[in-house]
């Protein structure tokens, strides 16, 4: 009895299960979620490629990027431990 015509689907199946598992994961990872008291901020990203319409010379945009993400300070809470603003 031959396993070879079985066993390659069943390993083709496999690894690419696997495959599509490190893809969604590694997604996955990328999000950022903030809770109610903080804030989640995003700005710009580094070393996109530009291309100068008037010459055609392409150079690296450096705009500033970066994120934040932090809890409201205990200053801007109120005795009752909410931070809204009076």
């Amino acid at each position: 009895m031959d396993l070879t015509p079985v066993l390659v689907p069943v390993v083709a199946i496999g690894l690419l299960v696997v495959v599509v598992l490190v893809v969604v994961f590694s997604i996955a990872r990328r999000y950022k979620i903030a809770s109610p008291s903080e804030a989640f901020i995003v700005t710009g990203r580094k070393g996109k490629a530009v291309t100068n319409p008037e010459t055609g010379q392409v150079s690296t945009d450096l705009s500033a990027s970066g994120w934040s993400w932090g809890a409201a300070s205990s200053s801007s809470r109120s005795s009752s431990g909410s931070t809204c603003c009076r």
